[in-house]
């Protein structure tokens, strides 16, 4: 797939703008970075360093290949984990996460990120929040077997702000993003049908999350948040 979950070169490219429009970018920390379509956009439009991490090497790779091709050579790309920041070395003027923090938690990604940042610098994260006042049941068990802790925006900022962080845009991810996302993957699972036969697991999971999206999705959706450092130091803010 293109991306490795919903977002667009256009709501990335949009968020840059608006970073670059507060603050001038020198380096740029992107975590869990799948492929690298968001770091190939955040070097495209900022022309910053950008180191990409990921756990997983064929997404290294591919991010690596693509940035070569593109001349974009402020691009590294390496392997780690996000909560395991040992190869990571000085600050960054921004933090990047679309889709990936909740795979260690919102609250623990803001606590352990915070020190990365330099003493203005900003953090951008988008996670999966509730939108509406109920929740399907059938929505809620697929999303919760998928490790999901469904809170709301309101929730979310109230997080960052006593871990530190000054809120500066919130939005929820625009529809089109999540459809387009979709559309990739039908095109991936009848590519793949053919192969591995249409009763594969991993073929009918993906399937059930197309029809979870499609039945609930105006239920759940992608929160937004670009937050700054606030107080200059490591604590916590209270």
């Amino acid at each position: 797939m293109q991306r490795q979950g919903p977002g667009s070169d256009a709501t990335t490219r949009n968020l840059a703008q608006k970073v670059m429009s507060l603050c001038p970018l020198e380096r740029i920390l992107d975590m869990g970075c799948g492929k690298g379509a968001s770091a190939l956009v955040l070097a495209r439009e900022t022309q910053a360093q950008v180191l990409a991490l990921d756990n997983h090497q064929p997404f290294v790779d591919a991010l690596q290949e693509a940035a070569v091709a593109e001349g974009l050579d402020q691009i590294t790309a390496i392997i780690g984990s996000m909560d395991e920041l040992d190869k990571i070395t000085g600050t960054f003027d921004l933090i990047w996460s679309e889709g990936s923090a909740y795979i260690i938690g919102y609250e623990q990604a803001l606590k352990l990120w915070r020190p990365l940042l330099t003493e203005t610098g900003y953090l951008f994260i988008s996670d999966l929040v509730q939108l509406s006042d109920e929740l399907a049941p059938e929505a809620r068990t697929y999303l919760e077997q998928e490790g999901v802790k469904f809170e709301n925006m309101d929730d979310r900022v109230q997080q960052a702000k006593a871990l530190g962080y000054q809120l500066i845009e919130s939005f929820i991810l625009p529809q089109q993003d999540w459809l387009d996302f979709y559309a990739d993957m039908e095109q991936q699972i009848k590519r793949l049908e053919p192969e591995v036969g249409k009763d594969h697991p991993a073929l009918i999971s993906l399937s059930q999350e197309i029809d979870i999206y499609r039945h609930f999705g105006h239920q759940f959706g992608y929160a937004c948040l670009l937050m700054q450092k606030a107080g200059g130091s490591d604590g916590v803010e209270q």
